[in-house]
């Protein structure tokens, strides 16, 4: 017998959920699926409140807004007959979105654009690191999370977002075996909106932080490379009286590098278009980032702690 996976979604509430069900169902899915829908303002505590009522072998999350390709239940379901704890897959654009937004999927797969955290949008081939998971397509045994449940809670309830973030480091440190499936893949797009893109990087940033100051052995100096491109971008005026030139090569450097990535894409899209609109992405993104971390400094964001509506929903073939 197969084992039953549980999807665990959390939404917000009045939510329609009837896409993601049709979207659902164009799968290939087992014989049967328990989707699990948490609504609240709170994801944290929704996924919390929605394993406890889930009664899968393989608890599956998946966001709202994603959905999965056709045959994702099959590469789970093979994936979880090897000795493993959980595995994860990337959350790719898809070939419908907007001309912007495959702009910010082409920024955040990047080097330039998410560094070591790129394979969380395009499939990797090699052993999965834990900056290469993502949480609207990742699966983890029942019985793991029931361990971390007696610890204390699987998913921080005080943290939003970066809450897989922190999850992932303590799968991590515990030693459990997490791989990285590049057949596992989930369709999610991006913020369709210049405003809506700074403002989910800008939040990004600052649960970035309040990670760190919650586990503070996760710190990783590396994410503050656009707080210190910010801060650079202001002093340059003032560094320019003292250094001259030199002062400038930085940015020098780093406008060339996003023309590069800008003529790239649009060589690869056969659009050039995007000459225009990833220069400014990048920009968008490095400095929304940055001013998210030293926002997260001195900002605690207040979550709600109100109760948690559970809907489940059984569907067979």
């Amino acid at each position: 017998m197969k084992p039953l996976i549980s999807l665990i979604i959390p939404i917000s509430p009045r939510e329609n959920i009837d896409i993601f069900l049709r979207n659902l169902k164009k799968t290939k899915y087992p014989n049967k699926l328990e989707i699990i829908f948490a609504e609240g303002k709170n994801p944290s505590k929704q996924r919390n409140e929605a394993i406890k009522k889930s009664r899968g072998d393989i608890i599956y999350f998946l966001d709202s807004d994603s959905y999965p390709q056709k045959d994702i239940f099959q590469f789970l379901l093979k994936d979880f007959k090897k000795n493993i704890d959980g595995v994860g897959g990337p959350a790719i654009n898809p070939e419908s979105s907007s001309l912007i937004q495959k702009t910010f999927h082409s920024v955040l797969s990047s080097f330039l654009g998410s560094g070591m955290m790129r394979y969380r949008y395009k499939p990797k081939k090699g052993e999965g690191k834990e900056n290469d998971f993502i949480l609207c397509n990742f699966g983890l045994r029942k019985n793991v999370a029931k361990k971390f449940m007696l610890e204390g809670k699987l998913f921080n309830e005080n943290l939003h977002p970066n809450e897989e973030n922190e999850l992932f480091s303590r799968l991590f440190e515990a030693k459990r075996k997490i791989i990285y499936d590049p057949n596992l893949i989930v369709f999610h797009e991006p913020r369709k909106t210049l405003l809506g893109f700074s403002k989910q990087i800008f939040n990004y940033g600052r649960g970035r932080m309040r990670h760190f100051i919650i586990r503070p052995k996760s710190f990783n100096p590396y994410f503050f490379m656009p707080t210190a491109f910010l801060l650079y971008l202001i002093l340059t005026p003032f560094l320019y009286n003292f250094f001259g030139f030199v002062s400038i090569l930085p940015l020098i450097s780093y406008i060339i590098l996003v023309l590069y990535y800008a003529f790239l894409f649009s060589f690869k899209n056969f659009n050039p278009l995007y000459i225009f609109s990833v220069p400014l992405s990048y920009f968008i993104l490095h400095i929304s980032y940055g001013m998210g971390l030293l926002y997260g400094i001195f900002s605690e964001r207040k979550l709600s702690q109100e109760p948690i509506k559970v809907k489940k929903i059984c569907m067979k073939k």
